[in-house]
């Protein structure tokens, strides 16, 4: 039970930095929305519309190379 007990802590602390989905995100790649969250990792899938072709791009960043606008 202890060991619940640590992963809940875990989840709120990170779920405390990490942006929701469907939040729009800045990226070295752009502006782009969150359309994934791994909570555990600490880590965001984020979708980029692309213009020229019209296929959306997907890329997985690190909770501290995103910034919500």
């Amino acid at each position: 039970m202890c060991c619940l007990n640590y992963e809940n802590d875990t989840y709120e602390k990170n779920n405390e930095v990490l942006p929701d989905v469907g939040e729009q995100v800045k990226t070295s790649d752009g502006v782009g929305v969150v359309i994934g969250v791994n909570t555990l990792m600490c880590r965001v899938k984020v979708k980029f519309k692309s213009e020229k072709d019209n296929l959306d791009e997907i890329k997985v960043f690190e909770s501290d190379e995103i910034k919500v606008i």
